[in-house]
Parts: C-alpha cells; structure tokens; sequence
C-alpha cells in the first residue's frame, strides 16, 4: 500500500531544475509549475524571452499531479444553462474553448515528442438514477444540435459495451475527449521549457515581492530574482504574498483512490470501453482506467476550510463504496478489516467486501467557486466545472480493502503556502 500521487509516483521526475540559488535578471517571471505555468515558461522560452519559472515544491505537484486524468470536453452544466447564465455567445466560446484545450495539448505533446499516454478515448456521462435519463438524454440532444454533433446518446444495452455495471442506465458520449499521464505531461512540458531556455528553480517559494524601478523583485528561501512581468500560475496554492489573490479561492475536497493493475478479464468485466467516466450525481464520481490498468476512481467533497478539517476514515471509505457499488463483479465474498495508524483510530474498525487491493491514493483539496461573492452558491452550475482540481494534498487515508493500513496525518495549521 502507497500513500502518494499515481502520477508522481509513476513518472520520471523532472531532473533540468537549477541547484543554484534563485538570482538573475528576467523579462518574465513565472511562479507555479502545474500545467499553466509550465506552458508558458515553455512558450516564452520558445518565442526568445528570457524567462524564470519558480515552483515552491516539485514540477507538477498541485493540481496537475492530483486529479482524475481526464481531458474532457464540455463542462458540467446543460449548454442551455450556460446560454442563460453567460449568454449566447460566451456561452458557445466557453464551450469551444474546452475543445480548443485539448487540441493545444495534443499539439504541445506533438511538438515535444512528450511521451504522455495521450488517447482519445472519449468521455460518458452517466446516468446515476433512472430519473436522470430524461434530463441527460434532453442535453445530449441540445448537445449535438447547438454545439457538438459527435455527441450521441447511449441506452442502457449501449452501455453493455462501454461499462459494465447495473448502476448505470444511460449515458452522453463525448468523442473528442482524451486522456493522458498527467505526471509524464508535467514533466515532459517542463524539460521542454527547460531545452528552450527556461531557467527553472523547484523547492523555492515565493516568500516577498517588491516593486522596483525595472519590475518586480521575488525573494526565495535561496535568493532573489528580478522580472519585467510576472505571471502568477499558483490557483489554490496561492501564497499569502499575493493575498488578493489567495483571498478569492475557496478550498473543496475530492478524493481519488487508485486499484492494483486488473487482469484483462477484470478490464472486460468493468470497463471493456476504456474511456473518461463521470456520473451525474450531485456530488460526481469520476473513473478511469490508468496506462498500467489499475482502475482510478474519485469524488466527495469537503467544504470546510482546511485549518478546520479533521483526518478521517470517511473520504477514503466514501470512495471505496461508490467504487463497490458500481462494480460489484470484482468483489468476492467474505468481509475485510481496515487498521489505521492513530491510537484513535484503531478503535473503530471498518469492514467491507474484499475487492482487488487499491494501492495508491491521494487525498487532495481543490479550488472552486471565488469566495469572495456571496452569491457564489446559486452559481454553482458554473463554479463547479473547477471543482475537482485537487490541490492540495494533506493527509492520507487508506480505504478499507485487502491487507491495507490507514496512515493518517493531520491538516496544516495555516493555508497552503505552495506557489
């Protein structure tokens, strides 16, 4: 049993960062290596600009190495509820820009011959309840009429050969979506800014700004830089040195627990399809299978602020229910007992059917709605298309499945200081 990111922990690290200590004079100043601020260092270093990317902890730590793999078209809402929310035209640019998203990403691994597992596997959305069909069956429709004529709808027999499971009754296919490695493709941006001219210091956050005559100076634990511009790429993981920023991220929680490889009869038997795989309750899952075929699986949510979260068996043992529920064909009978590591902890004992063992798993906070706008709520359809960017990794929790041990650790006393 690991407790750690599957895509870290199984991709290369990026090995280009500089040992030396943060110094020198730039026309662009990058701060955050997720996937935004390695694709600019990467462009500006591409076009001849003399650039600096600062990463407060490793490439790709925070969101880019925390989430469910997915590179999906659309977003969580109707079509028809972003027309009414944005209005026609924005609402058709939102649309085209998820499209326009994963085009730009195929192209970048084309160009850095990145080595990423890139697959069009398309996404389904599936239908939860039976009373969902008719809602997602209407959007499918409006779907393939306004915005997207790849999009079809599929019957629950369709669904037979995509996901095998009795918790499904429906579904919207999205073709144009793809999946990756999102370690690998970290990574493999990174070492492309780096071939280009990037200058890129890892474990070195932010800790001071200062306006100067010629820009700004950015002070590290290692030293300082100076920079014309600045390019703040940091989402959640905003330090208090920009707290305006900081101040307009609201932190929610989603988990992902990650299986041990399954056999090609155990593929067949779950998800024969190899696609992205959402659902449509309120409170989303989300799955997958990885590059290796271990089957990744995450959801819930936690809306409370992070210095007042409590460590819990609950977020690893909510997703490994759902995950049981969809997929009772890889159980087998008789129950399994979960330990945990706190003294607390080993008094409440855990039991479940046995399934195939997860071996990996993140427990990670992402960043949604501003919270800034105290009407935020009612704009949740909108808000939430963020919603599963895990950000932030501060405990770790062991479902209760086969031979497993929670570990569990506790939440920091401040807000997130990654950049």
């Amino acid at each position: 049993m690991k407790f750690a990111s599957y895509w870290h922990d199984t991709s290369i690290p990026f090995a280009g960062g500089l040992a030396d200590p943060v110094s020198g004079d730039f026309q662009v100043a990058v701060i955050g290596a997720g996937f935004t601020g390695l694709n600019a260092a990467r462009t500006l270093a591409q076009s001849g600009v003399k650039v600096a990317l600062l990463e407060a902890e490793h490439v790709g730590y925070g969101a880019s190495g925390r989430n469910g793999g997915h590179l999906n078209s659309g977003h969580f809402a109707s079509f028809g509820a972003a027309r009414q929310h944005l209005g026609e035209d924005r609402a058709r640019r939102l649309w085209r820009a998820y499209d326009d998203s994963i085009d730009m990403i195929e192209r970048i691994i084309e160009e850095e011959n990145i080595a990423c597992d890139f697959r069009r596997g398309g996404k389904l959305k599936l239908a939860s309840k039976p009373s969902h069909v008719g809602k997602l069956q209407a959007m499918a429709e409006e779907i393939r009429r306004e915005v997207d004529p790849s999009a079809e709808w599929l019957t629950r027999e369709d669904l037979r050969k995509e996901v095998v499971s009795d918790a499904f009754h429906g579904g919207i296919l999205y073709p144009k979506s793809a999946m990756m490695h999102m370690g690998r493709y970290a990574n493999g941006v990174a070492q492309a800014a780096h071939r280009h001219g990037a200058a890129i210091w890892e474990r070195n956050p932010v800790t001071a700004r200062e306006r100067v005559p010629n820009g700004w100076r950015l002070t590290t634990p290692t030293g300082s830089l100076t920079a014309r511009q600045v390019i703040l790429a940091t989402d959640a993981y905003t330090p208090s040195v920009f707290n305006y920023f900081r101040r307009r991220l609201m932190p929610i929680a989603s988990f992902i627990i990650v299986t041990r490889p399954l056999t090609p009869q155990e593929v067949a038997a779950t998800v024969p399809g190899n696609r992205n795989f959402t659902n449509s309750l309120n409170i989303a899952n989300y799955f997958r299978l990885t590059p290796d075929n271990r089957m990744l699986f995450g959801g819930g949510r936690d809306f409370r602020p992070c210095q007042t979260r409590k460590p819990t068996s609950t977020p690893a043992s909510f997703c490994a229910s759902r995950w049981s529920a969809c997929f009772r064909s890889l159980q087998t009978s008789g129950s399994t007992i979960a330990g945990a590591a706190s003294s607390a902890a080993r008094k409440t004992v855990i039991r479940a059917q046995a399934a195939p063992r997860v071996s990996f798993i993140a427990w990670a906070i992402p960043a949604t709605a501003p919270s800034s706008r105290p009407s935020w709520a009612a704009r949740w359809p909108i808000w939430r298309w963020g919603a599963r960017t895990p950000i932030r990794s501060t405990a770790s929790h062991g479902p209760p499945f086969r031979c497993i041990r929670e570990t569990r650790g506790s939440c920091p006393s401040s807000a997130p200081t990654t950049a």
